[in-house]
C-alpha cells in the first residue's frame, strides 16, 4: 500500500500536474504556455488555484480518492514560500517567485 504522500503525489501526476523541482510542495499544469492550475500541498491541506473548470475537475477527482473537508473560494493572491500566485484581470493565473529566486 502506498503512503498517503506518495498516493497524493501520484494522483496529482495522474491528473496532468507536474511537480516543481525546487519547491516540491507545488504542482502545476500549463496548457500552451499558460498556467492553468496550481496546487500547493501543506501537510494535510491542499490549496488549488486556477480556472473554475480545472479546479472543479481536480476537486472531484480528489473526492473519489480521499475524504475532502471544507472547500472554499478565496479571491486575491496567495503567498507561499516566497512565491506569489494571483490572477490577472483577464483571468490568467500568474506565478511569480521573484523573492525566492533572489535568494537562490
Amino acid at each position: 500500500m502506498q503512503s498517503g504522500k506518495t498516493s497524493r503525489n501520484a494522483l496529482l501526476s495522474d491528473c496532468g500536474l507536474r511537480q516543481l523541482a525546487y519547491m516540491p510542495q507545488l504542482f502545476f499544469m500549463d496548457t500552451g504556455g499558460m498556467l492553468e492550475l496550481i496546487v500547493i500541498k501543506l501537510v494535510d491541506d491542499i490549496l488549488i488555484g486556477g480556472n473554475t473548470s480545472s479546479r472543479s475537475s481536480l476537486i472531484e477527482r480528489l473526492k473519489k480518492r480521499f475524504e475532502v473537508g471544507t472547500v472554499s473560494h478565496t479571491p486575491g493572491s496567495l503567498m507561499f514560500f516566497g512565491a506569489t500566485v494571483s490572477q490577472s484581470e483577464d483571468g490568467d493565473n500568474v506565478l511569480t517567485a521573484d523573492e525566492k529566486l533572489s535568494e537562490i
